[in-house]
């Protein structure tokens, strides 16, 4: 999903893969998408029933990893489909 690679992303759901699996800082494939900017995989995640608002082990969801790396479709798109808007309002 940091790729991009949106037709091996849905052909992997397709397939049975576990879209749960974290690295080893907790992040799952939504996050690598989401902070790469990678909406048309982010949004074939999403339609496949992946969780939308996983934590990794800092506490960031990939709508987080979005916001943090500036790509607002991403954080748009994720915040319309349930995740928790949880960015700083100062």
């Amino acid at each position: 999903a940091e790729g991009g690679h949106t037709e091996v992303v849905k052909a992997l759901m397709e397939a049975g893969a576990d879209t749960a699996v974290k690295d080893r800082r907790g992040n799952t494939a939504l996050h690598w998408a989401a902070g790469e900017g990678h909406l048309e995989t982010a949004t074939a995640m999403i339609e496949g029933g992946v969780e939308v608002d996983p934590e990794n082990t800092s506490g960031y969801t990939p709508m987080l990893s979005a916001w943090q790396y500036q790509r607002q479709d991403v954080v748009d798109y994720l915040i319309a489909n349930g995740a928790e808007d949880r960015r700083r309002k100062d």
